[in-house]
């Protein structure tokens, strides 16, 4: 498993520079929030046009707007099942015990991270990377992801030729009960993914405000700033 990097704390602050975001996670992240916005939009629009095409100058306005959502799509996909990777060559704060409880430790900071947003605890759940609950979240948002995929695959192997890989994933269409189920339920799992949005940004932005530990920045620099004990409660660095 890769170390980590620390700068020792500093005597004004009394925190220390843990590179926890690598750069890799940083760009996945920032390509996926692209893609989101984009295929929230096209997608949006395929289901329920509010322009319409015909004229002189722009005669295939739904058609582009398919295409972009296609490639921005098949973009996404590769940048899901990249982040899934560095679940298991990553440095510890990106691995798949981040975001499934399998210890002690971690089941204990998933409970004191859930009574600290339940108003039940009034100091966050020490942690350097993800805590307990941030972490079952993206674990959930990984099968919603599976599941937009999935029915965008299926849905896609209707409009390709035959002679495509990509027909092979008709075999999908009767496991989500068929078209207008998958396309409701692709379209469904959008909404979640938009919510999940919505809770991931006023989550990040209230333990940035509380702890002062650079969570926000970190997606930028990769760094953030810990205390030496809250360094030392999770194990190292481990979190375990």
């Amino acid at each position: 498993m890769k170390s980590v990097a620390v700068v020792p704390a500093s005597p004004e602050t009394g925190r220390q520079l843990v590179y926890v975001r690598e750069l890799p996670v940083r760009i996945i992240h920032w390509v996926v929030v692209l893609c989101v916005v984009v295929l929230a939009t096209t997608g949006t629009y395929i289901g329920h046009p509010f322009t319409v095409g015909g004229s002189a100058r722009d005669p295939l306005v739904m058609a582009t707007i398919r295409v972009t959502h296609f490639y921005t799509a098949m973009i996404f996909d590769i940048a899901v099942f990249a982040r899934i990777a560095l679940m298991f060559v990553g440095n510890k704060y990106a691995r798949w015990d981040q975001f499934i409880p399998v210890t002690k430790a971690r089941l204990r900071n998933l409970v004191e991270s859930l009574q600290f947003y339940f108003f039940l605890r009034r100091k966050p759940a020490s942690a350097v990377g993800h805590d307990g609950f941030d972490g079952l979240i993206f674990a959930v948002r990984f099968l919603v992801d599976f599941v937009i995929i999935g029915t965008g695959f299926a849905m896609y192997s209707r409009f390709t030729s035959y002679k495509s890989p990509l027909a092979l994933f008709h075999v999908l269409l009767p496991v989500f009960g068929g078209f207008q189920h998958t396309r409701w339920l692709h379209h469904l799992m959008m909404w979640v993914a938009i919510a999940f949005v919505m809770q991931h940004i006023t989550r990040v932005v209230l333990l940035s405000a509380i702890k002062h530990d650079g969570t926000v920045e970190s997606m930028f620099s990769g760094y953030k700033f810990v205390t030496p004990e809250e360094f030392a409660e999770s194990g190292n660095g481990s979190d375990r």
